[in-house]
């Protein structure tokens, strides 16, 4: 095959991609351009990914039914030594360490 030939498929090829890209460019405008078509668009590709991804949880979640709870519930019972600064800090520390 010739060089000239070949250089014309290559031609053709580059102004097939070109026009495909103009097109591709002209739909996403008006989908921009439309919020109606934004959210169609978005409401396809959530659709897509719930079937795609969409199975049954896989771990249990538990939840205990929480009554009320004080702040001295969440400090842990154990022995501690309590010091107040001079300052009026108060620090609470383990007496092991």
């Amino acid at each position: 095959m010739r060089l000239q030939a070949l250089a014309g498929l290559e031609r053709q090829k580059i102004e097939d991609e070109l026009e495909e890209k103009l097109k591709l460019i002209k739909e996403l405008e008006a989908i921009l351009k439309d919020p109606h078509k934004v959210m169609e668009v978005i409401e396809k590709e959530l659709l897509e990914m719930k079937e795609k991804y969409g199975d049954e949880r896989r771990t249990k979640v538990f939840v205990s039914p929480v009554g009320e709870f004080k702040e001295e519930d969440l400090v842990p019972q154990e022995e501690c030594i309590i010091t107040l600064t001079q300052g009026g800090y108060i620090k609470r520390m383990n007496p092991k360490n």
